[in-house]
């Protein structure tokens, strides 16, 4: 690819540029991701196992999906900010329970699974960025490529888990409870 550079501005800088608010507003964008996502993550393992992976899954790709619109039409930089709570929800949600459902499958393999799970997690993750960041050289409007890959992704997740069996095999058993962060008794000392 003869004249491609790396590009020297994030997304968040011509958010910026294009409606002139203070960097602190960037921080607060990052922040609210942070903050939904650790909700989600403390949340939706305790519903997946209560209604299941599969319905869990399919809020959360619904999440992601939304914020991605709300990305794409956002006309001021609190829709970045609900854009980011959108995403946040979704994807801490995929990670938890993504993480967890093919634990239910495969229990025997649960180390394996778990090293393959944070290896397509992280692969997926440096495709899009590299695979934006070139679209965006290439010309196309800096603002949508990266939206638009992650919307496709999203699009053929849905896709597979409208045809996924539930795999946590007791799902609706257990009681809906919220775990409380804890150190374990074995390693407190």
């Amino acid at each position: 690819m003869t004249g491609w550079k790396m590009p020297t501005s994030t997304l968040y800088s011509l958010y910026a540029a294009k409606w002139d608010y203070p960097p602190f507003l960037t921080t607060i964008i990052f922040a609210a991701y942070g903050a939904v996502a650790v909700v989600a993550i403390l949340v939706s393992g305790a519903l997946s196992d209560r209604f299941g992976r599969r319905p869990v899954l399919l809020v959360a790709v619904l999440l992601l999906l939304a914020g991605l619109a709300v990305f794409v039409f956002a006309a001021g930089p609190g829709y970045l900010v609900v854009a980011r709570m959108l995403n946040g929800a979704g994807i801490g949600a995929i990670v938890v329970v993504g993480g967890a459902a093919p634990l239910d499958v495969n229990p025997e393999r649960a180390a394996r699974s778990g090293t393959l799970t944070a290896i397509a997690f992280n692969v997926g993750i440096a495709v899009a960025a590299l695979g934006t960041a070139i679209l965006a050289q290439a010309g196309f409007h800096p603002l949508l490529p990266p939206y638009l890959a992650d919307a496709l992704i999203a699009l053929v997740l849905l896709a597979l888990l409208l045809v996924m069996r539930e795999p946590h095999p007791s799902a609706g058993a257990k009681p809906l409870g919220i775990p409380r962060p804890h150190v374990p008794k074995e390693i407190r000392a």
